[in-house]
């Protein structure tokens, strides 16, 4: 499941102490993610160091190193796909103080001295992940639905169906 990393953590106190956190999770531990992929075989490599900068915010940055499966949304087939993520997350007691982190921290709401490593490692996962996830090259898709063409009757004149509606609706009145 994990691999020299707590579960739950005290980030404020890790700013101020400056710990550096280096581990590994299992995705089958990230219940939200898992059931966002095709399989949650695999583990996550996790950096985070917890610092204070120069202005006095506490965050934790690192990065996110994985390779999850996904559905293909052209084909349905498994598809992998490497995800690297880098953070800056900026730590604020509640959303008020989201407004007032540089443009460089994401916001990481901890209200008390607690936090979920877990958690806050399967939401940036999360926010990794494509919309809608497509093989890279459509040629070597699995079974890529072949794009309907367009019909004699479409090519000809694009508003001939209108027409024929607009005759009908004129009948009946």
């Amino acid at each position: 499941m994990q691999s020299g990393l707590p579960t739950t953590i005290q980030p404020w106190k890790m700013a101020e102490q400056g710990t550096v956190l280096e581990g590994e999770f299992s995705l089958s531990a990230m219940p939200r993610l898992a059931s966002m992929l095709s399989n949650a075989e695999g583990q996550v490599v996790i950096h985070l160091a917890a610092d204070v900068d120069d202005e006095g915010i506490h965050y934790l940055a690192g990065s996110l190193e994985t390779t999850v499966t996904a559905t293909c949304q052209r084909c349905m087939e498994p598809l992998a796909m490497p995800l690297q993520v880098e953070s800056r997350l900026g730590l604020i007691r509640d959303e008020s103080e989201a407004n007032v982190l540089p443009d460089a921290y994401d916001p990481l709401v901890v209200p008390g001295t607690n936090a979920s490593l877990v958690e806050i490692v399967e939401d940036e996962l999360i926010l990794a992940l494509p919309f809608s996830p497509r093989c890279a090259d459509p040629t070597v898709c699995g079974r890529a639905p072949a794009m309907p063409g367009p019909s004699e009757a479409s090519s000809n004149n694009p508003f001939e169906a209108l027409s024929v509606l607009l005759s009908e609706s004129k009948r009946k009145e």
